[in-house]
């Protein structure tokens, strides 16, 4: 889910994001700054979509 980049960026570190995976159950990700790095530079490498 994308939501989980955003709260990685915006919880304390050392706090804990938590969210379900389909077939996996529940994935909880402690924040830390190389995550919160690495959920930056997933977010970056998006690209907007525009309409014509």
């Amino acid at each position: 889910d994308l939501l989980t980049l955003v709260a990685l960026l915006h919880a304390p570190l050392n706090s804990l994001v938590v969210y379900g995976q389909p077939h996996e159950g529940v994935v909880a990700v402690r924040v830390t700054r190389r995550k919160r790095q690495k959920a930056r530079n997933i977010i970056e490498a998006m690209h907007p979509i525009t309409k014509n």
